[in-house]
């Protein structure tokens, strides 16, 4: 178990996602339905665990004597995610890579990006940021966290077509931008740009559902958490 505000030594070996009592671990993965490595391998066997969805939260009341839930506590039980970049949001299962799209990692949405900079979907708390800038762990003040994998085995890039703006630790605000990068140098170094939006504690939701769209700014919600 690492810190969840650590970075290994060269900053590049992944991302290290807290969830709950059960950390989920994503390394560099391979896009081939091979595991790269072994923290990619021990977030398949947190997943399989602690599949995202199926608890539900000791705090959520579940009524008693029949009592129907007004439409007021439905809304309240609902958290909406929105779009951290423009583009096309789509069904993760058509992330090109098994370890995003059988939703092992978590659940949520892909974005296939038109815009360049990802930006904060909420307020809250940037749990992992590596140099290399491939991903982004953050904790959301509504109580969800989030892995943005920008781009698929873009690890490998070392950095370079990235900008981080943040650091692990840091507080950031809704619409703050987060990272910067370059589709361009994405692509030409053979890597899809195709970016996997995901809630790794869903396991402390009852539901985590996206919503493919065609066209989706950062303005558009994507993801919609049940309590």
């Amino acid at each position: 178990y690492q810190d969840p505000q650590t970075v290994s030594a060269d900053g590049t070996a992944g991302v290290t996602i807290p969830a709950a009592a059960t950390p989920v671990s994503v390394g560099a993965s391979t896009g081939t339905g091979e595991v790269s490595d072994a923290e990619t391998s021990a977030a398949v066997s947190s997943a399989d665990q602690t599949t995202p969805g199926t608890a539900t939260p000791a705090d959520v009341p579940m009524g008693h004597g029949g009592t129907e839930p007004t439409s007021s506590d439905a809304d309240q039980a609902l958290i909406q995610i929105t779009s951290p970049v423009a583009g096309r949001a789509l069904p993760i299962e058509e992330v090109p890579d098994p370890v995003f799209s059988t939703g092992v990692v978590g659940q949520g949405i892909a974005i296939d990006p038109t815009s360049t900079t990802i930006v904060a979907p909420a307020t809250g708390t940037v749990l992992t940021a590596p140099d290399s800038g491939h991903a982004l762990g953050l904790k959301l003040d509504n109580g969800v966290e989030l892995l943005i994998h920008i781009g698929i085995d873009t690890v490998e890039l070392d950095g370079k077509g990235f900008d981080v703006h943040v650091k692990a630790g840091e507080a950031f605000r809704a619409g703050q931008p987060l990272v910067t990068f370059d589709p361009r140098i994405i692509k030409e170094a053979g890597y899809s740009t195709i970016t996997p939006v995901l809630v790794t504690n869903g396991f402390a939701f009852t539901t985590v559902e996206g919503h493919p769209a065609d066209t989706v700014t950062t303005e558009s919600q994507v993801i919609t958490v049940t309590r």
